[in-house]
């Protein structure tokens, strides 16, 4: 085969690898509530867990209509819990379950969750800076044992030995970096997955059940998430 064209169809197929790896690490987040059942309002404990089962098969009546899905940012933070631009779903009102809008008081905000975003998002930078330093160490030796190939071509017998050592070294070492490359992006894959239960992987945004507001300050209504049991 042509050099020139097999480097050609090399670098197509590489090129092909790194997009592929691009759309799974960066596919749309397909973002959902379905977190943390058990919660405790006041002095009383929540199971949210037939909310979740109704919410994933959508068959028979809604329960537990006095929770609304709320979906939003956080734009503030006073003694209350978060201050929220939020989409909500009152179902049990008059609305239908129509999605309407406004700023709300989101009590008992769900804080652990906010920091598993955090966490998932900065572990996501540093895998993305390993995998590209480990990239480049597998580029590196595999430039390494090509040179080495093209000397062997047209080497003189006693610099078989030697040749023949270093390219066992090279290949070893570009062996070795595309294990860790493999551990990499089955780490990078799973990190991925855990985020895409958020809505958005850039900034951390609410998407959760709470209790129907029964009071407003300063003039907001408040929500209640419910403290989280586990």
């Amino acid at each position: 085969m042509n050099r020139k064209f097999e480097s050609r169809i090399l670098f197509v197929a590489g090129l092909s690898s790194v997009c592929l790896f691009a759309c799974s690490a960066f596919s749309p987040a397909q973002a959902n509530p379905l977190k943390s059942p058990k919660r405790a309002i006041d002095s009383y404990i929540v199971d949210l867990q037939p909310l979740f089962h109704w919410w994933t098969n959508r068959t028979g009546n809604r329960p537990l209509e006095a929770w609304v899905h709320i979906t939003g940012r956080i734009v503030g933070t006073n003694s209350w819990g978060w201050v929220l631009q939020a989409h909500f779903e009152d179902a049990g009102r008059t609305n239908n379950g129509v999605a309407e809008g406004g700023n709300i008081i989101l009590k008992n905000p769900p804080r652990s969750d906010q920091a598993e975003f955090e966490g998932l998002k900065a572990r996501m930078k540093v895998l993305l800076t390993e995998r590209d330093a480990g990239a480049a160490q597998v580029t590196d030796a595999h430039k390494h044992v090509k040179a080495v190939t093209d000397q062997q071509k047209g080497s003189r017998q006693h610099h078989t030995i030697r040749l023949a050592r270093e390219s066992t070294k090279w290949k070893e070492t570009e062996k070795s970096a595309q294990e860790q490359l493999k551990g990499i992006d089955k780490e990078i894959e799973e990190t991925n997955t855990n985020l895409s239960t958020f809505p958005n992987r850039e900034t951390y945004a609410v998407d959760c059940f709470a209790l129907r507001p029964s009071e407003k300050i300063n003039g907001l209504p408040v929500y209640d998430h419910g403290m989280v049991l586990r």
